[in-house]
């Protein structure tokens, strides 16, 4: 495993395991509301990283941004910018 794998994996293993504990469930929780077997759940927070047919919901139940949780960075500020004013057009045909 390259160490930027590693390092990513690490990071994935303490989200996934903040999140949870931010709720104060047990891994045991945690794996009822995801309803898988809890030794599976206990494995994505240290051994392997969660499939993504459950980051959905995880990141629902622990109201975790999804970018955040896969990325570990947080997304950037959205800028709304003011519309931009724009010339009246006149739609009635000048006659000669």
């Amino acid at each position: 495993m390259a160490a930027s794998e590693k390092a990513y994996l690490v990071g994935l293993f303490a989200r996934t395991r903040a999140a949870r504990e931010r709720l104060a469930l047990s891994q045991q929780g945690m794996a009822a509301l995801l309803r898988i077997p809890k030794d599976t759940y206990k494995t994505y927070e240290g051994r392997s990283a969660m499939p993504l047919y459950l980051v959905e919901q995880f990141c629902g139940i622990t109201h975790t941004d999804i970018h955040y949780f896969v990325t570990g960075r947080h997304r950037p500020a959205l800028v709304i910018e003011k519309p931009v004013a724009r010339p009246e057009i006149s739609h009635k045909a000048k006659r000669a």
